[in-house]
């Protein structure tokens, strides 16, 4: 999941590092957007790509891994299709309830 190259304790180099090592990972990946927390504690990604995880009854699924020392930040992605990314953007596909009101942000693609 994480490189263990990327050490960082500021959360918008986190968010940063952690997009572009995932897009260099997964050709699949066309977009990555970031909700971020208010709090600053959670790295929070939806990655728009082919492969996905069909999201069930009108929610988005996030995965989500724990934090370490060296990347203080527990981080949640959710897989999307770009049909499914369109919904989220139209308000048919809702985001994980902890994901609070928080903007999204592009920071790959």
């Amino acid at each position: 999941m994480l490189n263990p190259m990327i050490q960082t304790r500021d959360y918008d180099e986190a968010v940063k590092s952690l997009a572009r090592e995932h897009a260099s990972v997964d050709p699949s990946i066309k977009r990555i957007i970031s909700y971020d927390d208010p709090d600053r504690r959670v790295v929070r990604f939806i990655e728009v790509s082919d492969a996905e995880l069909p999201p069930e009854n009108g929610l988005v699924s996030a995965v989500r891994f724990g934090k370490s020392d060296a990347f203080p930040f527990v981080v949640e992605v959710a897989l999307l299709s770009e049909e499914d990314w369109r919904r989220v953007e139209s308000g048919s596909l809702r985001l994980p309830e902890s994901w609070g009101g928080a903007s999204p942000r592009r920071v790959f693609g």
